[in-house]
């Protein structure tokens, strides 16, 4: 799945193939499972960025709903076992970033999923 549908749209400004519509049902599908449950694998945390990317202040404002809807929810148990990478990856996203809403957004998610202690 990463191959055919996350790369090519997180790499690529191209909106034809990769449509708004197309990048938000993305991000959500990378942050949170059918089940509702936050669901962000460290690996797909620079991808949930670059797809946004494209679509400027939309896309920001996607990542300030989704920090908001991560707020309620618990991580999946699937996730469980890699969160701390995932937290240590959305730290590093939120430090690289020079918009301070997505930065924000970022430690917003980081914040809510670190585990206690």
């Amino acid at each position: 799945m990463r191959e055919e549908a996350v790369d090519p749209a997180s790499e690529s400004g191209d909106f034809v193939n990769w449509t708004t519509a197309y990048r938000e049902g993305l991000a959500e599908g990378m942050v949170i499972d059918r089940n509702g449950y936050f669901a962000l694998p460290p690996w797909l945390v620079r991808h949930l960025v670059a797809a946004l990317a494209p679509l400027r202040d939309h896309g920001k404002a996607l990542l300030v709903d989704l920090a908001e809807r991560v707020e309620e929810t618990d991580i999946s148990h699937a996730r469980k076992q890699d969160i701390e990478a995932t937290v240590e990856k959305l730290g590093e996203a939120a430090h690289a970033q020079s918009d301070p809403a997505i930065a924000d957004a970022l430690t917003r998610i980081a914040g809510h999923v670190t585990p206690p202690g």
